[in-house]
């Protein structure tokens, strides 16, 4: 059974009084709530949640509320994905992991998850979904904010040195590759990333 972690990355909102990301509201209920549940949803066993401890304080009432048992961990510093992946180690203890980006949402919930990683067939190292949109006429891909791994990803991303905003999950991958790990991409319907510059989710 593959455990879930959803990333707080950044150091917070750039605008005055915008919420955290995490914490802004679709549906009535914040994106980190709708992110702990797709995961669950979609097998998790159990969910931890990564970030900065400002963030983790202002998350921890809407966690302890609706989804008690979630575990905590803090960075020490601002991060990406790839760090609290790394951070996360000891606690995934070999097991595959669904990463689940704080500041986006499974428009349908998990089914879209679940349908997408069984039509990619057989077991990865890396499965990295992107989301297909048309804007301007033209058909775009972008890398979505779930991916699935095993535990093959830890070694590679020890191995990338951190940029501007921490070690790059992608890099990883690519790493992963080249030294025969088993990765493969797939189309993932219904995923949003909030825009914190127009408080709304987009495609």
């Amino acid at each position: 059974m593959p455990k879930g972690l959803i990333v707080i990355e950044g150091a917070g909102p750039r605008s005055p009084g915008a919420p955290w990301a995490p914490l802004a509201r679709v549906a009535g209920r914040p994106l980190v709530l709708h992110a702990h549940d797709a995961l669950r949803a979609a097998g998790a066993g159990s969910v931890i949640v990564v970030g900065p401890a400002d963030a983790l304080e202002a998350l921890r009432p809407a966690l302890d509320v609706a989804a008690s048992g979630t575990v905590a961990l803090e960075l020490a510093a601002p991060g990406s994905a790839g760090d609290a992946l790394l951070a996360a180690a000891g606690w995934l203890d070999g097991d595959d992991v669904i990463v689940h980006s704080g500041a986006g949402l499974l428009l349908r919930g998990a089914e879209p998850l679940r349908r997408a990683f069984a039509a990619g067939g057989g077991h990865a190292d890396a499965t990295v979904f992107f989301a297909s949109a048309r804007r301007r006429g033209l058909q775009a891909e972008r890398v979505t904010g779930v991916h699935v791994f095993s535990e093959r990803i830890l070694p590679a991303l020890a191995e990338v040195e951190p940029g501007e905003d921490g070690r790059s999950l992608l890099d990883a991958v690519d790493r992963l590759a080249a030294s025969g790990g088993r990765v493969r991409a797939a189309v993932l319907e219904s995923w949003w990333q909030w825009d914190e510059a127009r408080q709304t989710t987009l495609v």
